[in-house]
C-alpha cells in the first residue's frame, strides 16, 4: 500500500507497508523528508479512513482525520519532489 497526500499546511504526507507496519515520511514542499516513523502492525487491517485517524493521533497531525482537507498526490509525484529535493542538496554541497 502507498498513500499520499498534501496536508493543508503545504506539506507532504508519505505511507507505505512493509512486514512491519505503515511507514510514512512528512515531506515540506521541496521534497525534504522532515519527519517520519513507523506504526507497527496489530492483528487490525485498517480501511484507507481508519488508518489515517490512527496515523492522526501517532503523529499528532489532526488534519489526517478529516478527508476533505486532504488532497491526494500521485506516487510519481512525491518521487519526483524526492529526486529534485536530493538534486538540490547535492549541488548545495558541490558550490
Amino acid at each position: 500500500m502507498q498513500l499520499n497526500y498534501k496536508l493543508p499546511d503545504g506539506n507532504y504526507f508519505h505511507i507505505h507497508t512493509n512486514d512491519e507496519g505503515y511507514y510514512y515520511d512528512i515531506l515540506n514542499r521541496n521534497g525534504k523528508i522532515i519527519d517520519g516513523g513507523v506504526l507497527e502492525y496489530s492483528n487490525v487491517e485498517y480501511t484507507e479512513e481508519e488508518l489515517l485517524e490512527e496515523l492522526s493521533y501517532f503523529t499528532g497531525i489532526n488534519e489526517l482525520r478529516n478527508m476533505n482537507k486532504l488532497k491526494r498526490v500521485s506516487q510519481n509525484f512525491i518521487d519526483n519532489l524526492e529526486e529534485n529535493s536530493s538534486r538540490k542538496r547535492i549541488n548545495e554541497n558541490i558550490r
